[in-house]
């Protein structure tokens, strides 16, 4: 009886050694590959923080660049619009593009097909300062680029002078 005692003893020791072992295995290859894991974790996280980093810093030097383009462009001074919303333009570059854009009578040739040739108001004309204004234009077939010398009345009339005219 004691042996079977004993055999039956060492039996449950054994399944019990077999699945203790089987479990710390577990918990080790578990182990091992979280903290794999979580070292890689760690280390991606710090290489998205310095790549983080350098966008930030981009981020301030392309601002940087783009305060200097906007600065450095061409174009009416505070002085000049309020000289010119004096002289009754409310909008003074709004109000140049505008009339400007509805002189088809500058324009060179005449539209595609007898269509009315248009300046790109949008996009393609730039009033340059107080005295000149540099447009784009296309008419289907040709495109131009345009400068005009204007002046502005007391009375808010604007007229125009074509100084030159590049064909493309």
């Amino acid at each position: 009886m004691k042996a079977h005692i004993k055999e039956t003893n060492l039996s449950l020791f054994l399944k019990l050694f077999k699945k203790l072992s089987l479990c710390a295995g577990i918990v080790f290859l578990l182990y091992g590959c979280s903290g794999k894991a979580i070292k890689a974790d760690f280390h991606e996280d710090e290489q998205l923080q310095q790549e983080s980093e350098k966008i930030k810093h981009e981020v301030i030097i392309l601002r940087a660049r783009i305060d200097d383009i906007i600065r450095s462009q061409p174009g009416l001074n505070g002085e000049e619009i309020e000289i010119l919303k004096k002289k009754g333009l409310r909008n003074p570059v709004e109000d140049i593009v505008n009339d400007l854009g509805g002189r088809e009578d500058l324009m060179p040739f005449i539209g595609i097909f007898g269509a009315r040739p248009s300046f790109y108001k949008d996009v393609r004309m730039y009033v340059l300062n107080s005295k000149w204004v540099y447009t784009v234009w296309d008419n289907g077939s040709a495109k131009a680029q345009q400068l005009f010398a204007y002046t502005v009345s007391d009375s808010g009339k604007i007229t125009w002078k074509l100084i030159d005219t590049v064909k493309k």
